[in-house]
């Protein structure tokens, strides 16, 4: 028929027959909003722990020199490959520990408890920062002037004034106890080996080998030994670990699993769906539709589900990335895994519907006159049995037995759905929040 060639018309009969079929369709759009929104959320978390570590550690070290002497210093400064700041001695006392510091280097983007929250820096010999938890474990009033008596490694005892309180850290046992210029200058912390903070010029940037390689070389260029070189590996981890690693390799196991797992589950749903509508394919060939047209209207079908499905997954996907770690949301990542993600369900559904495509343009209009949805297509029209006992399960399995593939199709899309609900809950239930 003339009207058929019209482009538009093949788009507006796919509409019109979705709009008739609004309960079923309903479903398929759930299916491919959660299976958008799992391969978001998927592809997102990674990224978002790694981001959100990135965060949490912009003021922190990206690697500790330990014990190190004051020529070792020297040799650091002159390095310009990292900043650093420079801590003085721990020891422990009962149950918590105490660690004499005197912050100096050139690392302005390395948070301390340097910065009061009340009072001053210490400016005086005798003056130092600490915290009120740790004015609480001497018994001491936490208020700025109060003289305090603290023991060193050596055994001696010395009395400090608190000139000021650092803002608290929470769940610790060590404090520190911050000291002046003046204090280290004569001697106080002179015969006490550092322990040096630095962060490495460019490292966000490295792969790990690349970064332990520049660390390394650091302390070995400044007489440092590699027993003292102590890399963050918190920050080490959020970088790329430059080659092909096992993590990696299940990750991506996981992924094909679960994306084959949706092109079932997707094909099943339209399988199931055309081959329910066999009559109607067969009158649309009768009025003159080509194979070829019903092949592009099952197609722009599956075309207008999933782009209706699509962006309410990426935003569900992308909301329970943001709740699962708001503070490692980007922007950038987020965008990224919506295109790919997108591009990936919108594939899954064309591959998904090209065999019942097939299907449904292979129905010729005789064979859709006499196709019965009760019969099925086993060709079995009549049984040898010349008495069944009628029950609900009985009448049940023999309509199963009907169309044989249309019942394995609704069994594989429950199973791959039971399965990757129980994988959830079991990878939920396992996980180690540390």
């Amino acid at each position: 028929m003339f009207e058929t060639q019209n482009k538009n018309v093949i788009r507006r009969l796919a509409k019109a027959d979705l709009r008739s079929k609004k309960m079923g369709n309903l479903f398929i759009l759930i299916t491919l909003t959660l299976a958008a929104c799992l391969l978001m959320v998927m592809g997102l978390f990674p990224g978002t722990v790694k981001v959100d570590m990135q965060r949490k550690l912009e003021k922190a070290q990206d690697v500790m020199y330990m014990a190190v002497n004051q020529e070792q210093i020297d040799a650091l400064k002159k390095d310009s490959r990292l900043s650093f700041l420079t801590l003085g001695e721990r020891m422990e006392i009962d149950d918590y520990m105490i660690w004499h510091v005197y912050f100096d280097g050139t690392a302005d983007e390395i948070q301390t408890n340097g910065t009061p929250a009340e009072g001053k820096l210490p400016e005086k010999e005798d003056e130092v920062l600490v915290s009120e938890n740790f004015m609480k474990k001497l018994g001491k009033e936490a208020r700025v002037g109060e003289k305090i008596t603290v023991p060193r490694l050596s055994g001696k005892k010395e009395v400090y004034t608190v000139s000021g309180f650092y803002p608290e850290v929470k769940n610790t046992d060590l404090f520190s106890i911050v000291h002046s210029k003046k204090y280290a200058e004569a001697g106080g912390l002179k015969d006490t080996p550092y322990d040096v903070l630095a962060k490495v010029e460019g490292a966000s940037d490295m792969t790990q080998p690349e970064f332990l390689q520049v660390i390394r070389v650091v302390a070995q260029d400044a007489g440092i030994s590699r027993s003292q070189v102590n890399e963050n590996n918190n920050f080490l981890f959020t970088l790329p670990e430059g080659k092909m690693t096992a993590e990696s390799v299940g990750i991506g196991i996981i992924g094909f699993v679960i994306l084959a797992a949706g092109v079932m589950v997707i094909y099943s749903i339209f399988y199931i769906s055309i081959s329910g509508k066999t009559r109607e394919y067969g009158q649309l060939r009768t009025l003159g539709m080509t194979k070829k047209q019903v092949k592009k209207l099952v197609k722009c079908q599956g075309r207008i589900l999933a782009m209706q499905a699509i962006p309410a997954g990426l935003v569900l996907g992308g909301l329970i990335s943001w709740l699962i770690k708001p503070n490692g949301f980007s922007i950038v990542n987020t965008l990224a895994a919506a295109v790919i993600t997108a591009a990936v369900i919108l594939l899954t559904v064309l591959v998904s519907v090209m065999k019942p495509a097939k299907m449904a343009a292979s129905i010729s209009p005789m064979e859709a006159a006499r196709y019965s949805a009760y019969q099925g297509d086993t060709g079995k029209k009549e049984t040898k049995k010349l008495q069944r006992k009628i029950t609900p399960l009985s009448l049940a399995r023999m309509n199963s037995v009907r169309n044989r593939k249309k019942t394995f199709m609704t069994m594989l899309s429950l199973g791959i759905g039971g399965i990757l609900f129980l994988a959830a809950v079991t990878f939920a239930v396992s996980m180690d929040a540390d």
